[in-house]
């Protein structure tokens, strides 16, 4: 799709007005964390940061329920899970 249009910022509001998603931002961190998973960018892996959240043992955890290579409901199913 990218060749259809100038910008890759251009083509995430293209993409994300015809997937219905909220906001084009909300699109662009996930490219931005597909990235970073594919070794294609400097950053923390959604791997890396599932880990660090088990580690932690934070009170609360916010995520998106959809996100790139998973969903947050079964990544808080798999914190769960491995809290005990």
């Amino acid at each position: 799709m990218r060749p259809d249009y100038p910008t890759e910022r251009a083509t995430i509001n293209a993409v994300a007005t015809k997937l219905g998603i909220g906001t084009a931002e909300t699109l662009r961190t996930w490219v931005r964390q597909a990235q970073i998973d594919e070794g294609n960018r400097p950053g923390r892996t959604t791997d890396e940061s599932a880990e660090q959240t088990r580690l932690l043992q934070h009170d609360v955890v916010l995520m998106d329920i959809r996100m790139p290579g998973g969903n947050g409901i079964d990544a808080a199913r798999a914190i769960a899970d491995a809290l005990g």
